[in-house]
């Protein structure tokens, strides 16, 4: 059944962005608001996402190497049993988890985080949206990338309040890890 992911993940991911907008909609929050993409922090948006992602995948790289012995054990083998149509899947995923999930788990999880607690606490909400994070990765091995990854991500959110460099940067990462062979 593993050959089915990059078939059921991007409609899971589509199902569960529709959700979160339809709960954001009732704090009067859509797709703009949570993504905040303003085009006078274009350039500093691009250099974070270049930078997060020459930081991060090397990193993640090592976690999953030394939690697997490799990364890309349970996608690249597809590219050795599946049909051409596969490579069109794999980058589909890539997309709609980079979009999906930082809407997801940074945009709306730590606005809606913050305001549950008390004291508007960022800090609070960094730990349980990367918690959440980890834990929606299902995998027990990638949680401890995942929730650095998710930590990392969710702190640069708290600062910048725009999901474009994390769009960006989750998105190549997973693409990266898509394709490059280990």
């Amino acid at each position: 059944m593993n050959f089915l992911i990059p078939v059921y993940v991007p409609l899971l991911h589509i199902i569960f962005l529709y959700l979160t907008l339809r709960v954001a909609s009732k704090d009067r929050l859509g797709l703009k608001d949570l993504v905040a993409y303003k085009p006078e922090n274009l350039k500093v948006d691009v250099l974070i996402a270049i930078l997060l992602t020459v930081i991060m995948t090397p990193t993640l790289y090592f976690l999953f190497k030394v939690l697997y012995g490799t990364y890309g054990f349970f996608i690249n083998m597809f590219f050795y049993m599946t049909p051409p149509w596969y490579t069109a899947a794999l980058v589909i995923v890539a997309f709609t988890a980079g979009i999906s999930e930082e809407v997801i788990w940074r945009g709306y999880g730590i606005t809606a985080v913050e305001s549950l607690t008390k004291t508007h606490s960022s800090l609070k909400a960094i730990i349980l949206t990367s918690v959440a994070f980890a834990v929606w990765h299902v995998r027990l091995p990638h949680l401890p990338a995942t929730f650095l990854f998710g930590l990392v991500y969710a702190y640069i959110y708290t600062k910048r309040r725009s999901l474009v460099p994390l769009i960006a940067s989750h998105t190549a990462i997973d693409l990266i890890f898509a394709f490059v062979p280990y």
